[in-house]
């Protein structure tokens, strides 16, 4: 990489794709172009990724180069920051590099090709220190809906479902810095109702704790929190409900309460402790 640096080829050349070596120099796309400098993009593709992320920024690399439109093919990867890719190969040393060489923690610059942030990216792949490290250096909470979408399969091959412990110490992490509790997509399900789903009831508790709406339903089906609750058969999350106040008369767009979705399902235990339906 320093000889070819030496020799004059552009740090922030670009392959077909729109690659630059700073991005490939994260380890997001093992791949290689073939036109513009294919040396540099083969050189940075192998070896330390941090010594030549470290080469390169030293030597000029945009450190908020997007990847370009590929006139060739369409990548996916349109937009992205090098941020991007090394958040979502859980690449802390490098994010902090980047950040460190002033890379903005947002991490998406081009608003027309809309990807995941580096935030979103960090939580589903159950990242607590990529998350702090984006949080620290300015990353807003809610960019992206974080919370919303902590359950969504991350971005890695080998990724595996974090632990309720840490799901749930994700959850506190950005309450703390000021995730909106009820913050979804387009009114679908809500953070809430997406951690009962998961059985955390220590989520759940965090979340209302904060504030979240104990009935605030599913536009599209009317699902209440209680009702995902009753449907996963989760009978300790319908009391810690119950507790935080869920109206249990409120129904769905079929007509159906909390009560008769138990009944429907024979779980006789949580319809005794939802009561009748007529506020018995």
């Amino acid at each position: 990489v320093h000889r070819l640096i030496e020799q004059g080829v552009s740090v922030n050349a670009r392959d077909t794709r729109g690659f630059s070596a700073l991005h490939l120099s994260v380890g997001g796309w093992p791949s290689i172009g073939q036109t513009g400098h294919p040396n540099l993009h083969v050189s940075t593709a192998g070896g330390s990724r941090v010594e030549i992320v470290s080469t390169l920024l030293k030597h000029g690399a945009e450190v908020n180069l997007v990847v370009g439109e590929s006139k060739s093919f369409y990548t996916g990867a349109e937009g992205d920051t090098p941020l991007v890719w090394a958040t979502q190969l859980d690449r802390v040393d490098i994010m902090r590099q980047l950040l460190a060489a002033g890379a903005d923690p947002k991490g998406r610059a081009a608003k027309e090709h809309p990807s995941e942030p580096p935030l979103v990216a960090a939580a589903q792949n159950g990242s607590l220190e990529a998350m702090k490290v984006l949080l620290d250096a300015g990353a807003p909470a809610d960019h992206g809906r974080p919370l919303y979408r902590l359950y969504d399969r991350g971005m890695r091959r080998d990724f595996v479902e974090p632990s309720p412990e840490v799901r749930t110490a994700q959850v506190k992490l950005l309450l703390d810095f000021g995730a909106d509790p009820d913050l979804s997509d387009l009114g679908s399900y809500s953070p809430l109702s997406q951690s009962i789903s998961r059985g955390n009831v220590d989520a759940v508790r965090l979340l209302l704790n904060a504030k979240a709406r104990v009935d605030r339903a599913d536009i599209y089906s009317g699902t209440t929190p209680l009702m995902v609750a009753v449907r996963s058969q989760e009978i300790a999350m319908v009391k810690l409900l119950l507790e935080f106040g869920a109206d249990r008369h409120l129904k769905d767009k079929k007509g159906q309460t909390a009560r008769s979705i138990a009944e429907s399902l024979g779980l006789m235990e949580i319809a005794k402790l939802l009561g009748d339906d007529d506020g018995s």
